[in-house]
């Protein structure tokens, strides 16, 4: 199974971002983070009712390829890798968290066995999301 979606969305907070509360000696998660967390729920859901596509619930291993598009007005960049904040592994982390509290993963997000993550200049922000199963053996000789 594969599922391929597209959101509008423009990623502007990672899970690298947290506060602390000295007097409570507790890590949080800031405004922001949650604001970003909420907004790609609603852009995932909406485009799931958009389609008619039920959420599918992926079992065993999956990979995840995400193609993060940043809008710039500078023609010349669009389609040039972005080597700028935010880091990849820090933009994908609370996008992975979304999915597998939608119910994306039956175990959670451990389930990416295989991820790659781009990020790129273009002239509209949007995120490409293209989750599918793999197989368990697929590296066995």
């Amino acid at each position: 199974m594969t599922l391929d979606f597209d959101i509008s969305i423009n990623p502007y907070a990672t899970t690298q971002e947290k506060g602390i509360n000295w007097n409570a000696h507790r890590v949080y998660e800031k405004t922001e983070v949650s604001r970003m967390k909420n907004e790609y729920r609603a852009r995932i859901m909406q485009y799931m009712r958009t389609y008619n596509l039920k959420t599918p619930c992926f079992r065993g291993p999956v990979a995840l390829e995400v193609v993060f598009s940043f809008k710039t007005a500078d023609r010349r960049l669009w389609g040039c890798l972005k080597e700028t904040k935010p880091d990849a592994d820090n933009a994908i982390k609370g996008l992975q968290d979304v999915l597998g509290e939608l119910g994306f993963f039956h175990g959670g997000d451990q389930q990416v066995a295989d991820l790659h993550v781009i990020k790129l200049w273009a002239s509209n922000a949007r995120v490409k999301i293209t989750i599918k199963e793999v197989r368990r053996d697929i590296f066995r000789t």
